[in-house]
């Protein structure tokens, strides 16, 4: 118990030393605009709106994307609920599930390494580089997803725990933390797609209850459950994929097909970048070959010297060891092919793919570690060895740091005072001149949800001025980025309907919004010579309207 509550206060000190700027922050223009969705003029919402407010989400109308994300939406549903158009309630949920994470990593983390070791291993998995985008933003569905999986492994751990107790009388896991699993498999699957990966770790826990005759009425509910859920998830998927032709929601093609050849592709180019390392084929098999003949000639060199159990407990150690690398090794390979071959990307869409690095790396030792056990190495030896890895990840931590993490905290706090300054201000000039039209200059791509978010902001403070949408070189056209051309393609075609055509309120249209927001008019109907207001995105304008801000 004490070290557990040592675990507890540290992870909820590293959260507050990271996130503590992130309580003076306001709002953003990318991702939070959704919340205005539920908040509407109001700024608040009652538990009675709650089931009109679902019913306009992807839980009910499957017509808005080939997503599908009911948890996500649920928790920011409760959110909205609780802490409304207050900042302050969402980014201190964010920094306790910053904190809960941490926590579950490090307790499972050190039951194998111990308290020290496990915080330094903990603290070197928080210092990767993705953390940044996920911790920093409020409407990320990964900080939901990192709340599901903490959960998840959690529960897990304590079922896994209990199932490898060779004692015979050990009795079964509380049904508390099968519960604890299941609800955390549940949020991380319904807050991001690619979390539905958890069902292999599942059916293998499954199995390896049913091989250790552990298999109680508990098991076989809550797997059940679990895997039910993540099947009924990923049918849904799949028929949205199919209504919305075939295609994900970035316009990649989702055919199985399709993803499998991307995957090949992806080793193909993994392959040929080892050869121009100097690593080629034949270098790589026989690596590989001296690999499996050293641990099967220390297999039979233990058996020799040390009997038939040390041996055994050789290679159950090996048997384990590989079993968990094969495991994570398909985790990977789902990400890449979930993600069409773009990955890693050092953003959020790393996560959790990325997490299997270090922990394969940590299994790794942790089996060499017991191996040298084995062979009757001294226990000074080893702990020797133990603390120059920890030196030489703390050296790690220590040169990248929680640094980035802060630094991108404090700047996100400042940008989004600052967008939100811009949105008051904005918001009060129009309000004061609500028929003067109000036009906006666009001039990426990209400026895509920024458009409609500082729309969206703008409906909120009850702007009703008349909207347009000019397109400057839109760079639909000039590929701002060469991953994702066919949906640039798709959303300049949108920017460009919307500009010429105009377009319905978002409730009109299908998209969910609990109340009907401003439309643009077609820009061909805006009369030169009347006056109007401009602001900028990505760029400044230089039409006759009277030029307010650049915001974004």
């Amino acid at each position: 118990m004490v070290k557990f509550i040592a675990i507890v206060l540290c992870s909820l000190a590293l959260s507050y030393y990271i996130f503590s700027a992130s309580l003076d922050a306001r709002w953003y223009i990318i991702d939070d605009h959704e919340i205005m969705n539920f908040l509407g003029p109001e700024k608040h919402i009652s538990l009675l709106d709650t089931p009109s407010l679902i019913e306009k989400t992807e839980i009910v109308n499957l017509n808005i994307h080939p997503r599908y994300r009911p948890a996500h939406w649920l928790i920011v549903i409760l959110q909205s609920w609780l802490w409304g158009d207050n900042p302050f309630g969402w980014y201190l949920f964010k920094m306790m599930t910053f904190a809960l994470f941490v926590s579950v990593f490090w307790w499972i983390s050190q039951h194998y390494t111990g308290i020290v070791y496990g915080g330094v291993f903990t603290f070197y998995v928080l210092s990767q580089a993705f953390w940044v985008d996920i911790w920093t933003k409020l409407g990320a569905p990964e900080v939901n997803a990192a709340l599901g999986l903490a959960l998840y492994a959690a529960g897990f751990f304590a079922v896994l725990k209990n199932g490898s107790d060779n004692a015979n009388d050990v009795k079964p896991p509380n049904v508390l933390y099968w519960l604890i699993m299941a609800v955390g498999a549940l949020i991380a699957i319904g807050s991001k797609e690619n979390f539905l990966i958890i069902l292999l770790p599942q059916t293998c826990l499954l199995g390896y209850l049913l091989i250790r005759g552990r298999l109680d009425s508990n098991a076989r509910f809550f797997c059940s459950l679990i895997i039910v859920f993540g099947a009924l998830m990923a049918a849904v998927i799949a028929y949205l994929i199919k209504i919305h032709g075939g295609s994900d929601f970035y316009s990649k093609s989702a055919g199985i097909h399709y993803r499998i050849g991307t995957f090949l592709a992806y080793m193909d180019s993994l392959l040929a970048r080892l050869h121009l390392w100097g690593f080629n084929n034949t270098f790589l098999i026989i690596t590989v070959s001296v690999i499996v003949g050293i641990i099967f000639i220390a297999g039979a060199f233990i058996f020799k010297q040390k009997g038939t159990a040390a041996a055994g407990g050789y290679f159950s150690a090996i048997s384990k060891t590989s079993a968990l690398l094969i495991v994570l090794a398909i985790i990977v390979a789902s990400q890449i092919i979930f993600y069409n071959g773009y990955w890693p990307v050092n953003n959020r869409f790393d996560f959790p793919g990325k997490l299997a690095f270090p922990v394969a790396g940590l299994s790794i030792i942790l089996a060499m570690i017991k191996i040298l056990a084995t062979l009757d190495v001294k226990p000074k030896t080893i702990n020797t060895i133990k603390f120059i890895l920890a030196a030489i990840l703390l050296v790690i931590v220590i040169n990248r740091g929680f640094v980035p993490l802060r630094e991108a905290t404090e700047k996100h706090a400042t940008i989004t005072r600052d967008f939100t300054d811009k949105i008051t201000n904005l918001s009060a000039e129009l309000n004061k001149h609500p028929q003067t039209p109000l036009v906006f200059e666009a001039h990426n791509v990209w400026d895509y949800e920024p458009i409609f978010s500082v729309e969206r902001f703008l409906s909120v403070n009850n702007v009703k001025n008349p909207l347009y949408l000019r397109i400057h070189d839109l760079s639909g056209a000039s590929k701002t980025n060469a991953l994702l051309p066919e949906f640039e393609v798709k959303l300049a075609r949108q920017l460009h309907d919307i500009s010429v055509k105009g377009s319905l309120p978002m409730r009109e249209a299908g998209q969910f919004t609990r109340f009907i927001r401003n439309q643009f008019l077609p820009i061909g109907v805006l009369n030169d010579t009347q006056p109007c207001f401009s602001i900028g995105f990505s760029g400044d304008s230089d039409s006759n309207c009277k030029y307010l801000m650049r915001i974004f």
